[in-house]
C-alpha cells in the first residue's frame, strides 16, 4: 500500500499517510498479508520509484496506489490496483468525508480481490486514529502525542487509542510511563475479546521491560503474546514477539534459546514481508555475537543489516549498524575496511537525526581513522566530542573521546597530557563503564604515570584498576588488567612474574579469539622480550600476530623489531616497507630504521 497522492490544501497533508494506513488496516483486517506501513514509508522517502523498490525489497503480488482529491461536494478517493502481470484495476468512491470515502473504497477493493471487509469501528474513530498513525509514521511524535492527548473522553477510552498512547510513550523514551500505560490497558483487554490487540500490548510491554532492564519479566510477556498470536494469522506480530523474546533470553545468557527465537522470528517476519524488522533482527543477532566475542559472525550480521537499512533510507538505524560494523572490523584487525566504513558513515552524517547516534558514529569514525594513521582528522573529531558535553541518554561519548585522545598523547610522548586525559576518562567510566574501552583508559593512565617516573601513582592506579576489574566479568577487562600487572612487574625487574602474567593474559585473549586482544598482549610482551634479548620466546609471541603484520601498524612494528634483532636483513627491509605503508601520520621510530654496525658481515656469515 503506497502513500496516497493528495490534491487538497496543505492542512490535509496528513491524508498522504493516513489514507494509506487506514486502507492497509482494512485489508489486513480482512486477512490479506500487507507489507507493514513503516517499510513502505521508509522506501517512499528513500527512493523516487517506491513501487519498483518495494517489489525488489519484498515479495509483493499487488501494489495499491491511493489518491484523494478535494471536490466541490467533498472528496473523491481512487484506489489503483497493479497486479503482477501489469493488469490494472480501479475503484472510485465519492463522499463528504475523506476517511469515510477511503474506508468505503478499501471495502470495494477487497470485494474485487474476493475478500470481505470486517465491519468494526466507526468512520469517525478511524479518521482520528489514522491521523495519529500518520504523524507517527512521519516521525512527528510530539504532534501525534498532542493529538492523542486532545482526544474527546469517549475516544480517549478506546483500547486502540490507549495502545497508541502507550506506544508513543515508548517511542519517546518515557519507559516508566509506557509500562504504566501498557499495564492499565492490559487490565481491560480479555484474551477472548481481542487476542490480537492484547498480543500487541504484550509485545509493547515486553519491549518496554527490556529497556527497563527486566528481561525475565519481558520474556513472560513475549511468551504470553506468542500463545495468543499462534493461531491468529499475524506473522508480523509473532515475529516481533520472537525477536523480543530472543533479546530477553540473550540478556539472561541463554544463547541457544535466543538463537532459536531469532530463527523463528526470521521465518515469521519473512512471511509478513517486514524487511525492516528483518534488518533489526540482523542487528540483534550481530549484537549477541559481538557480546559473546564472535566479531566475525557479528560483522556478517551488521553488514546485512546496514544494507537493508540503507535500502529503506532508515538512516539512524543504518548508522547504528555501521558503528557496530566498524567495531567488529577493528576487533578483527581490519583497519583499512573500518576506515572505509567510517568514511561512508561520515558522508551521511547530516542524514542521522538522533544526536546520540550521530555522536557515537563520530567517535567510532575517529577511532577507525586512528587505526590507519589519519591522526589530524581523528584529533579534530575527538577534541570536539570531548568538549561537547553530555546528552541525557548518552554520557559515554565524552569519556570515550578523552580516552582516545589520551592514547594519541601517549603515542606522541605527551605523558602529562595523556595522564590528565586518561584520568578524566577513568573518572567518567565509573558511571558509564564500557568494558575494554574503560580498561584502555586505565591502562593508558598507568603507562603515562610510569613513563613520567611516577611509580607510586602508577602503583596506586593499578591497585584501583584491579579492584574495579574485580567487579567486571568482561574478558576484555581481564586482559587489560593482567597486561597492566605484567608491565608493572616488568618495570620492577620481576621478570618471572611478568612472564607468567603476560602468558595468562595471552591465554585469555587466545581463548576469546579476538585478534585485537591477542595483538594488544603480543605487542607489549614481544617488545619486552626483544628488549631483554630473549629472541626465541619473542619469536613465539610475535608469531601470534604475524598474519596481521600486513594490515595493522603495531603488528608490523613488532615484526620489524624482531627481524632487526635477529639480524635478518631482507626480512627487516620487507617489514619496514610494511611499516611505512601502514604508518600514515604516525612516526616510525628512527632507531628501528637504522641498520646496526656489522650487520652486513653477520648476514653474510649466516
Amino acid at each position: 500500500m503506497l502513500p496516497a497522492e493528495v490534491a487538497a490544501d496543505p492542512d490535509w497533508g496528513w491524508l498522504r499517510l493516513g489514507v494509506m494506513e487506514l486502507i492497509a488496516d482494512r485489508m489486513h483486517g480482512a486477512g490479506l498479508s500487507v507489507v507493514p506501513s513503516d517499510n513502505v514509508v521508509a522506501l517512499a522517502h528513500a527512493a523516487p520509484d517506491a513501487e519498483a523498490k518495494l517489489r525488489a525489497a519484498a515479495d509483493v503480488r499487488w501494489v495499491v496506489t491511493p489518491s484523494a482529491q478535494r471536490t466541490v461536494g467533498g472528496w473523491r478517493v481512487r484506489l489503483a490496483l497493479q497486479g503482477p502481470d501489469r493488469d490494472r484495476r480501479e475503484v472510485e468512491v465519492h463522499g463528504a468525508d475523506a476517511t469515510a470515502a477511503a474506508r468505503d473504497a478499501a471495502d470495494r477493493l477487497l470485494a474485487v480481490l474476493g475478500a470481505t471487509a470486517v465491519q468494526d469501528g466507526s468512520p469517525s474513530a478511524d479518521a482520528y486514529l489514522a491521523r495519529i498513525r500518520a504523524l507517527m509514521l512521519a516521525g512527528q511524535l510530539e504532534s501525534a502525542r498532542t493529538l492523542a492527548d486532545a482526544a474527546a473522553p469517549d475516544a480517549a477510552s478506546t483500547p486502540e487509542l490507549r495502545l497508541l498512547r502507550a506506544q508513543l510513550a515508548f517511542s519517546g523514551g518515557r519507559f516508566e510511563d509506557a509500562r504504566a500505560a501498557f499495564d492499565a490497558l492490559l487490565e481491560t483487554i480479555a484474551e477472548a475479546d481481542d487476542p490480537v490487540l492484547r498480543g500487541r500490548a504484550l509485545n509493547g510491554r515486553g519491549a518496554t521491560l527490556i529497556r527497563l532492564d527486566a528481561p525475565a519479566a519481558a520474556e513472560r510477556d513475549f511468551d504470553a503474546a506468542l500463545r495468543l498470536l499462534g493461531h491468529q494469522g499475524e506473522p508480523a506480530l509473532a515475529g516481533q514477539a520472537y525477536t523480543g523474546r530472543g533479546v530477553a533470553r540473550a540478556l539472561q545468557d541463554r544463547d541457544r534459546d535466543a538463537r532459536d527465537d531469532f530463527a523463528r522470528a526470521r521465518i515469521a517476519l519473512g512471511l509478513a514481508g517486514d524487511t525492516l524488522a528483518l534488518a533489526r533482527l540482523d542487528s540483534n543477532e550481530g549484537a549477541l555475537n559481538a557480546q559473546r566475542g564472535r566479531p566475525a559472525d557479528a560483522l556478517a550480521s551488521f553488514v546485512g543489516a546496514a544494507d537493508r537499512f540503507e535500502r529503506f533510507g532508515a538512516m539512524d538505524e543504518w548508522a547504528g549498524a555501521m558503528v557496530n560494523q566498524i567495531q567488529a572490523q577493528l576487533a578483527l584487525l581490519q583497519p583499512a575496511r573500518a576506515a572505509a566504513a567510517a568514511d561512508r558513515l561520515d558522508a551521511q552524517n547530516e542524514r542521522i537525526a538522533n544526536r546520540s547516534t550521530q555522536r557515537l558514529a563520530a567517535y567510532w569514525s575517529a577511532h577507525a581513522w586512528m587505526s590507519v594513521g589519519r591522526l589530524t582528522e581523528a584529533r579534530t573529531r575527538l577534541a570536539a566530542l570531548a568538549e561537547a558535553g553530555e546528552l541525557a541518554d548518552d554520557t559515554a561519548v565524552p569519556m570515550l573521546a578523552r580516552g582516545a585522545l589520551a592514547r594519541l598523547a601517549l603515542a606522541d610522548g605527551q605523558m602529562q597530557n595523556a595522564a590528565l586525559l586518561s584520568l578524566q576518562a577513568v573518572d567518567a567510566a565509573a558511571s558509564t563503564p564500557r568494558d575494554g574501552l574503560s580498561g584502555d583508559a586505565w591502562l593508558t593512565l598507568i603507562r603515562a604515570q610510569r613513563r613520567q617516573g611516577q611509580s607510586a601513582d602508577a602503583a596506586a592506579a593499578l591497585q584501583r584498576f584491579t579492584q574495579w576489574a574485580g567487579t567486571q566479568v568482561s574478558p576484555a577487562v581481564a586482559i587489560r588488567t593482567r597486561l597492566a600487572q605484567a608491565e608493572a612487574a616488568w618495570s620492577e625487574q620481576r621478570r618471572d612474574d611478568a612472564d607468567r602474567t603476560y602468558a595468562d593474559a595471552l591465554g585469555i585473549a587466545e581463548r576469546g579469539s579476538i585478534p585485537a586482544d591477542v595483538a594488544a598482549v603480543a605487542v607489549s610482551w614481544g617488545e619486552a622480550l626483544i628488549e631483554r634479548g630473549d629472541l626465541e620466546t619473542a619469536s613465539a609471541v610475535a608469531g601470534r600476530v604475524a598474519n596481521w603484520a600486513g594490515s595493522e601498524f603495531s603488528c608490523a612494528l613488532l615484526q620489524a623489531r624482531l627481524y632487526r634483532a635477529l639480524g635478518h636483513l631482507d626480512a627487516w627491509r620487507e617489514a619496514m616497507d610494511q611499516v611505512h605503508r601502514l604508518a600514515g601520520e604516525r612516526p616510525v621510530p628512527s632507531a628501528l630504521s637504522a641498520r646496526p654496525d656489522g650487520w652486513v658481515a653477520a648476514a653474510v656469515t649466516r
